[in-house]
């Protein structure tokens, strides 16, 4: 499997555009799927240009959660693509349901349990806890174990990296996306990715809203686990 980040708050290759959002394009045996927008319909667009997959070839498209710098490229995705099937946590807003729904995509409602979207590529169920925004991330099968992708990891990417181990019964190893930590002192930080580690992560990942202080801890804390990510970054999973 591949992973292309195509839309991030930082640049990894020269000529790709940055935003603040994340998305990403997944292959998995010959298919193709996006998950989150970023923030720009546009930019995204040049992006997806650059990684020279042809757009109508992106059967798929599911968003984490319905933040705007993740959702807002999806309105003009839609309007470029006209054979990629929508799925749609059920917690989303009117709004981008009826959007959806006007672009005439076919699209499905998920969120409830795991969902198959293209093969060994699921999604997760929406994950709640507290009075955080509710989000789903995504999860891709390999021969390693199992790789999360996370939008913003709202409901503390700790906890997602634990249900999604009860959920499918095997390790995350990997885990890719924003972790939204840009907020957090340095020292839980460094107790999240140590926990982290106690609960079998060998790489990490992160991206957009883990902040570029929080990031420069995992670079730090995690040696070669580490792996430095921005738009155009490209990640194989097997």
């Amino acid at each position: 499997m591949k992973i292309r980040v195509v839309y991030d708050n930082r640049e990894f290759e020269g000529g790709f555009e940055t935003g603040w959002g994340f998305s990403c394009l997944i292959e998995s045996k010959g298919k193709y799927l996006l998950f989150d927008t970023g923030d720009s319909g546009e930019k995204l667009l040049k992006n997806l240009n650059k990684t020279c997959v042809d757009l109508n070839k992106i059967e798929a498209v599911t968003i984490s959660h319905d933040h705007w710098d993740h959702t807002g490229g999806l309105d003009l995705f839609l309007k470029e693509n006209r054979n990629a099937k929508v799925y749609i946590p059920y917690n989303f807003s009117k709004g981008i349901k009826e959007m959806v729904k006007d672009s005439n995509h076919s699209y499905e409602t998920v969120g409830v349990n795991r969902k198959e979207l293209i093969p060994d590529v699921f999604s997760t169920p929406v994950f709640a806890r507290f009075m955080r925004p509710k989000e789903q991330g995504l999860v891709l099968i390999g021969s390693k174990g199992l790789a999360l992708i996370t939008g913003c990891a709202h409901p503390n990417i700790l906890f997602m990296v634990k249900e999604v181990k009860r959920i499918f019964y095997k390790d995350v190893k990997f885990i890719l996306g924003g972790f939204h930590l840009h907020l957090y002192p340095s020292f839980r930080v460094r107790e999240i990715i140590k926990n982290l580690f106690k609960e079998g992560v060998e790489y990490f990942a992160p991206a957009h809203c883990t902040g570029d202080r929080a990031i420069s801890i995992f670079e730090k804390e995690c040696g070669s686990g580490f792996i430095k990510v921005g738009s155009g970054k490209e990640i194989e999973w097997r």
